[in-house]
């Protein structure tokens, strides 16, 4: 059989074919950039190996550094909508399938996707295959549960055979909110607070040091950050992010928050101020991208249109 490293170049390569292929020329140019790509495979060598082009520091630790503000995270969640948007264009669609910061790649600001082994065509014949492609249980959206389904296709039959699924876009367009919600508003820091004030600063440095560890990061700063943000995730599968805000823009709220190690009520204060300043139409739209309903998503070209007033930071892009 193939072997894995030969696997995944091939994987790879047919993204970008499908990308070349697709409707959008723009889309397709700006949105390429954003995805990692396999220069050489010598999986037929001695001594096997594939050469990637070189992506950077892994996303999940660049975002968790310093607790990135919230005008740089948006900055990087428009660079993944442009990966998406190319993703969307394509024929046949894309989907990466396990989109999460640790699945993202950032050097001088600039983003790409990696780990594309899950990666599958957004048609109706892949929908309902066989065989299982890996996702993160945490940024999966809920129609992972649909027995003989790996993912909601959306209006079409049997009969078009491959063509495309209307919704291929909406299972990435969820990890993408599940990825920017938790940093954006004081989420990540509200339920840091939240397992101090649990378990007690000791219990929760064991707790964060044993994930650090388990996860094979850099620090116990980014450690503490990711583990909270996934907490995060799963609170907002309770309530929306304007949920959020309103219940935390009180008098009430803000007293209590005085409670909080004093290091996360500035970083809480300055995400929140962001967040309320920011159009409700952003808010809106990000809500939307957490959606239970794959319809109700916005499309990769809508997140775009958003946030055209946001600039990436990376040189590639010109905005």
């Amino acid at each position: 059989g193939e072997n894995k490293l030969s696997q995944e170049c091939k994987k790879i390569a047919s993204v970008f074919q499908a990308i070349n292929a697709g409707v959008g020329r723009a889309t397709a140019i700006l949105g390429a950039r954003h995805v990692v790509r396999c220069v050489a495979d010598y999986s037929n060598a001695a001594m096997p190996f594939i050469a990637m082009e070189f992506a950077g520091q892994m996303g999940a630790e660049v975002v968790a550094a310093g607790a990135t503000h919230p005008e740089v995270l948006l900055g990087y969640v428009k660079q993944v909508a442009m990966a998406l948007a190319a993703f969307d264009q394509a024929i046949p669609p894309q989907i990466h399938y396990d989109l999460k910061w640790q699945n993202t790649a950032v050097s001088n600001r600039c983003l790409k996707l990696i780990d594309l082994d899950s990666s599958l065509p957004g048609t109706y014949q892949e929908s309902v295959g066989n065989g299982q492609n890996d996702y993160t249980d945490d940024f999966a959206p809920p129609e992972k549960e649909i027995v003989g389904h790996k993912f909601a296709c959306g209006g079409i039959g049997p009969a078009q055979g491959d063509i495309r699924c209307p919704w291929a876009y909406a299972w990435d367009m969820y990890s993408l909110g599940a990825m920017a919600i938790p940093f954006l508003c004081g989420l990540q820091e509200h339920t840091t607070a939240l397992m101090i004030m649990q378990f007690g600063e000791e219990l929760a440095l064991q707790m964060v040091s044993m994930f650090k560890t388990n996860a094979g990061l850099s620090s116990w700063e980014i450690a503490e950050v990711i583990l909270a943000a996934g907490s995060a995730i799963v609170e907002l599968k309770k309530h929306t992010l304007q949920d959020f805000i309103m219940m935390h823009d009180t008098p009430e709220a803000a007293a209590s928050r005085q409670q909080w190690p004093a290091r996360l009520v500035a970083a809480f204060d300055a995400k929140f101020r962001f967040c309320k300043e920011m159009p409700v139409t952003i808010v809106q739209l990000l809500d939307r991208m957490m959606s239970r309903r794959p319809d109700v998503r916005p499309r990769p070209s809508e997140v775009l249109r958003s946030l055209s007033n946001v600039s990436t930071g990376c040189a590639w892009d010109g905005v």
